[in-house]
């Protein structure tokens, strides 16, 4: 059975929600190795807990929801302009426009 045919009672979903919250928060950082929440090293036992609460349930861990991160939105911005300008280039070379003519 799948989580999407069960059926739970109301105060069971809202425990599974809020597991799955607690252990949103406690991720661990990728860089430093310490909980977001907490400070812990590695999975602090507030993120083990939760897992074990939804493991248990038969529920998927929840991958972490991270926004984008800097060093990915300057070469996602560094693509995009490099896209743009490799667009206009073409272009030119299509029209038979040289800025060295002009």
């Amino acid at each position: 059975m799948t989580d999407s045919s069960m059926y739970r009672s109301p105060t069971a979903l809202a425990a599974i929600d809020a597991e799955r919250r607690r252990l949103d928060l406690h991720r661990t950082d990728r860089e430093t190795g310490r909980c977001g929440a907490c400070g812990r090293t590695g999975p602090c036992p507030d993120a083990n807990d939760a897992a074990v609460f939804l493991a248990e349930r038969g529920l998927l861990v929840p991958a972490a929801r991270r926004g984008p991160r800097p060093i990915r939105a300057v070469r996602r911005a560094a693509y995009k302009a490099g896209r743009a300008l490799r667009r206009a280039v073409r272009r030119d070379a299509d029209t038979g426009f040289s800025a060295r003519a002009a």
